[in-house]
């Protein structure tokens, strides 16, 4: 079966979905609470169901695991996983802020680890980050993906999430990189953002605030990684969580082994 092909006809069904409600009123609209914890709005239900129609179309078995679903057997069910967030960077799209995402993992374990192939579709530019385990990363399936060299903090362009919530203990530790690094972005896109230190266009990516899930980063974990990136822990260890935690993260994405050990330098 060909998955590659698969993930890249479900993320631009999402993309369509998405697009024909973007910047509408009727985007926003709220159908409970998801999985994860976050209200569920139309843009993200519609986005989702199209990845699904699209699995049926193609008579495959996995088992579907969502931010606005949780958990649903795909065909017969199996020991495949497909993590799914159909919209990342959702509050960016209902306000009309144009980067946001369609996030897509799968994996041949329970583990963020077990993943094989990652997709990442900037639905906005309509360009596609992609991994598969031991073969690179690439940008629309051509262009190798490779990170940045960058290593000094004063010289680095890092992205960074401050939203909420808030507290003191965040603000001190980021003390150090704040008044190291001069250069800073702030995108609300989590996977997106990965994405973009596994291309070089940003040398880290910083949050702190332990709000990410897995769903968020299982695919952008691999793509980071075949472009020779880093994601780990604020107390440098790699995560590998399970696929169905709900448990929330704190994590760092950097280019290389320099800038990520200065990194946690400033932190301490």
């Amino acid at each position: 079966m060909e998955w590659q092909v698969i993930l890249k006809d479900a993320a631009e069904a999402a993309r369509k979905e998405v697009i024909r409600l973007y910047g509408s009123s009727e985007a926003i609209e709220t159908f409970g609470v998801g999985y994860g914890g976050d209200p569920i709005r139309k843009i993200d239900l519609v986005a989702e169901d199209a990845i699904v129609r699209v699995l049926d179309e193609y008579s495959v078995s996995c088992t579907l695991i969502s931010e606005e679903s949780g958990f649903k057997t795909i065909g017969e069910g199996s020991d495949t996983y497909l993590v799914v967030d159909a919209v990342d960077g959702t509050l960016n799209a209902l306000h009309s802020l144009p980067f946001f995402a369609t996030s897509l993992a799968l994996s041949d374990g329970p583990k963020l680890s077990d993943v094989k192939i990652g997709l990442v579709l900037d639905l906005c530019n309509n360009v596609a980050f992609s991994a598969e385990r031991g073969r690179g990363a690439f940008l629309d399936g051509k262009t190798p993906l490779k990170t940045s060299s960058t290593t000094d903090l004063e010289k680095a362009l890092i992205g960074i999430d401050l939203g909420a919530p808030k507290n003191e203990l965040m603000i001190k530790r980021l003390f150090n990189i704040l008044t190291k690094t001069r250069r800073f972005r702030q995108f609300g896109a989590v996977a997106l953002e990965i994405c973009y230190v596994a291309a070089g266009s940003l040398d880290a990516f910083i949050d702190i605030r332990n709000r990410m899930r897995v769903i968020d980063v299982a695919a952008a974990f691999l793509i980071l990684k075949e472009s020779g990136g880093l994601l780990f822990t604020p107390e440098g260890l790699i995560p590998d969580i399970e696929l169905k935690s709900k448990e929330r993260l704190s994590l760092i994405a950097a280019g290389n082994i320099r800038i990520a050990e200065n990194i946690l330098k400033s932190l301490a």
